[in-house]
């Protein structure tokens, strides 16, 4: 997970060639957020839930195309390209999270692992959360 400083994608896979790189979704709504007045938040984040629930690449390029044409694309164009520079990052992952509790927990073991784990020993590749969860194929409904 990388919070869109430019270059540390690139850093990361120079060192861990084998590790997937994604931006996180946390840091792509608030730099979105930044070219926007206090009063048009709540809607331009509405906007943006078109994107970024959507079940896979395609759809969401359709809303994200949708958004750029769209009347908060028109007034904050910055926001529609700022998702396209982060959109290969961003967009690597096919499927929906199962479930919040999914999310929840997949964040806590990378937290864990990374406030305690990682000072003890070289940082080699760390399989996404999803991998986890896949890998051990529990059948859990898909919800967006």
């Amino acid at each position: 997970m990388v919070d869109g400083l430019k270059g540390f994608p690139e850093a990361i896979t120079a060192a861990l060639p084998d590790a997937i790189v994604q931006t996180c979704i946390v840091h792509l709504l608030r730099n979105s957020m930044d070219f926007v007045s206090w009063k048009d938040r709540k809607g331009l984040a509405t906007a943006l839930k078109e994107i970024y629930r959507a079940r896979s690449a395609e759809p969401a390029e359709q809303a994200l195309t949708a958004f750029e044409a769209g009347p908060w694309g028109q007034r904050y164009p910055a926001i529609g390209q700022s998702w396209r520079r982060a959109w290969a990052e961003f967009m690597w992952r096919q499927r929906s999270w199962p479930s919040m509790a999914t999310v929840e927990m997949a964040t806590r073991r990378c937290v864990v692992w990374f406030n305690y784990h990682r000072l003890f020993g070289p940082i080699e590749h760390i399989p996404s959360a999803e991998a986890d969860y896949y890998a051990a194929g529990e059948n859990l409904e898909i919800v967006a």
